[in-house]
């Protein structure tokens, strides 16, 4: 039997590379500036309403089509019509 010797991307990793993708560190420093210690209730808030349900769903469609190399547009191209595909190009889903 062949050993899998791949290396793997670790969760860390992977909800990191959605956090920065999605929101990006440059707003924390900004968010603070503006709300103080207040903004640290909407990061917690965020984290539980958006990103935790965004990282499940990239990990699905990952899952789902782990032999395309395009990602989203390529997981877009099989999965919805052409024109829910150019809004997706237009707003940079």
């Amino acid at each position: 039997m062949k050993e899998n010797n791949a290396k793997k991307m670790s969760l860390i990793s992977l909800i990191l590379m959605i956090f920065t993708s999605v929101f990006g560190f440059t707003n924390i420093p900004r968010s603070f500036y503006l709300m103080g210690y207040g903004a640290i209730p909407w990061y917690i808030i965020s984290a539980v309403l958006f990103f935790i349900p965004y990282a499940f769903m990239m990990a699905e469609y990952g899952a789902a089509f782990k032999d395309e190399k395009g990602g989203i547009f390529s997981w877009m191209k099989k999965s919805v019509s052409i024109e829910r595909r150019r809004v997706c190009s237009a707003y940079r889903c």
